[in-house]
């Protein structure tokens, strides 16, 4: 009875997309859906013989794994570290580098993709973004990911993949068909996606709330917090107003 209750729930709607709006980003239109990793697991490990298909059926694994989704990247990025930790790359241009690699310190970085996930009919969802744990590939090996979370009920920011290159590691490599990140949804609701244009009209909301988290007061930590930001976006309605844009460019 329990687990029909669970199949049983309402779904939650997220509506997903790229700032394809900004130079060096329009290949966004090409970034695909995430990937169900539950399914993804049974599929690659759990069904290779009897032994590892009772994986499959214990419950903590279901339990740990429900709503959680693997998003690959929309192009194929090589990175090389030189003797002198200096990032280099002999792919795309310095434009494109600039664009999507923001060195933080010494191999510690930030992979931009302008990514985003919103829940617009919900009053609060909270999504994780976390290491890619059961991938084997040069992200997944090669690198620590920064995890995070907010509330995409309540907020609508863009997501960047942040890393530590692992010790001895030279070079990594994004690829279009490996998953670079997960992300987990804090609910066991089911999930679908449904995949938006970003329309222009949206960035007369999202740059001021870009803009004020720049040249934060520290001594007053309250701006330091995702609640002040929170409190921000539902002060000027923002939630109301970009959901009227993103109704109209929605792909299906």
């Amino acid at each position: 009875m329990k687990f029909l209750n669970r199949i049983n729930k309402k779904p939650i709607i997220i509506w997903w997309g790229v700032n394809t709006s900004i130079v060096d980003f329009e290949e966004g239109i090409r970034a695909e859906e995430p990937i169900p990793i539950l399914k993804k697991f049974l599929i690659e490990y759990a069904g290779i013989n009897d032994k590892t298909k009772q994986m499959a059926r214990c419950p903590s694994i279901l339990d740990e794994l429900q709503n959680v989704y693997g998003v690959k990247p929309y192009y194929d990025y090589k990175l090389n570290i030189d003797s002198d930790d200096e990032i280099i790359t002999k792919d795309h241009s310095q434009r494109f580098f600039d664009s999507h690699i923001d060195i933080k310190s010494k191999k510690l970085m930030a992979f931009r993709s302008n990514l985003i996930f919103f829940a617009p009919y919900e009053k609060s969802l909270v999504m994780s973004q976390v290491a890619p744990f059961l991938e084997d590939n040069d992200i997944a090996n090669k690198t620590l990911t920064i995890p995070g979370q907010f509330d995409i009920g309540k907020y609508f920011r863009c997501l960047e993949f942040a890393f530590i290159f692992k010790k001895e590691t030279s070079s990594i490599q994004f690829l279009r068909e490996q998953v670079y990140f997960y992300i987990r949804f804090h609910t066991t609701r089911p999930i679908i996606f449904r995949q938006f244009y970003w329309d222009k009209e949206i960035n007369k909301y999202d740059r001021p709330m870009m803009a004020a988290k720049k040249h934060k007061y520290f001594k007053d930590p309250i701006n330091t917090v995702l609640p002040y930001y929170y409190k921000l976006f539902d002060k000027f309605q923002f939630k109301k107003k970009i959901i009227k844009i993103i109704e109209k460019n929605l792909t299906r």
